[in-house]
């Protein structure tokens, strides 16, 4: 058990540090795509420590990479080019 809480801790910081580290470089170029990604890891590693009190390690692993995938996707979405149409015609 205190093995399996270790194994969580170290990859929650893990994912912690790989969010630090896209923060910074999202805030240095001002990429916001970047700012999503790193929310993401922030979910992911909240969700590999909290999961890991209810479920078993690796399924708790597999819903944290979920869980951060979806949202840095869901962050990075609206921040996609989209084509201008008018409705009018042309402006």
């Amino acid at each position: 058990m205190i093995e399996t809480e270790l194994e969580v801790l170290y990859l929650g910081a893990l994912l912690l540090l790989v969010d630090c580290i896209c923060s910074f470089i999202a805030a240095c170029r001002r990429t916001p795509v970047l700012g999503a990604v790193d929310g993401g890891g922030t979910a992911g590693a909240l969700a590999l420590v909290l999961l890991t009190r209810i479920v078993p390690f690796p399924l708790a692993a597999i819903a944290s990479i979920v869980i951060g995938g979806v949202i840095a996707w869901m962050k990075a979405k609206p921040l996609e080019p989209r084509e201008n149409k008018t409705a009018h015609g042309g402006l």
